[in-house]
């Protein structure tokens, strides 16, 4: 029988994989380019500077857009709720992962386009998008307050901050909307603060 605590790691578990397989990538990129790519020449400061700015543009970008999710009405039930708020989660990490792991595309391109052809510039790029990745695609406190803000944003409940924790629907001891001890600065238990 799948308990909500069962339910809620299965669904954090896969979307942890999901993320590590695209901050993993970064890495193992940097490995490579040790064998191909010139580790003593420094690279040129016009690509550094483009790398360093498309990195916050990513960052602002999966700000805007990357936490759209639909709304849960008010008197969803709650199995209901919970499956929409698990789609929401994971559909919209993939997005946040992708826009923010694109930095480490442009600047692997631009290690064997740009002069010098350095290991350098592919670390300008790829080392400030994974501080990125961290902030907005790792399913952190933050991200999860910010996707149930989303979803429960016309007076339904998601109970996305349940479900990461593994709890039963509707028995947080934080969370918005009145439930709990405090609202959103209320206590949370030890166990929500690893996400």
């Amino acid at each position: 029988m799948t308990t909500p605590a069962t339910r809620g790691a299965g669904i954090m578990w896969t979307v942890r994989l999901l993320v590590l397989a695209f901050m993993g990538a970064a890495p193992l990129f940097a490995l490579i380019m040790l064998f191909i790519a010139d580790p003593g020449q420094p690279p040129s400061t016009a690509v550094v500077i483009g790398l360093l700015v498309l990195n916050v543009a990513t960052f602002v970008v999966a700000e805007l857009v990357g936490y759209r999710t639909p709304a849960i009405q008010p008197g969803t039930p709650p199995e209901r709720a919970v499956g929409t708020a698990s789609a929401a989660l994971v559909g919209t990490t993939m997005v946040r992962a992708a826009i923010t792991e694109s930095p480490v595309i442009f600047a692997l391109i631009l290690t064997f386009v740009a002069t010098p052809s350095t290991i350098w510039t592919y670390l300008a790029g790829a080392v400030p998008a994974l501080l990125v990745m961290a902030v907005h695609a790792w399913p952190n406190r933050r991200v999860i307050r910010r996707l149930e803000a989303s979803l429960d944003r016309d007076g339904g409940r998601s109970h996305l901050s349940d479900l990461a924790a593994g709890r039963a629907p509707g028995h947080g001891h934080g969370g918005h909307g009145g439930h709990g001890h405090g609202g959103q600065g209320g206590y949370q238990p030890p166990g929500f603060q690893q996400y």
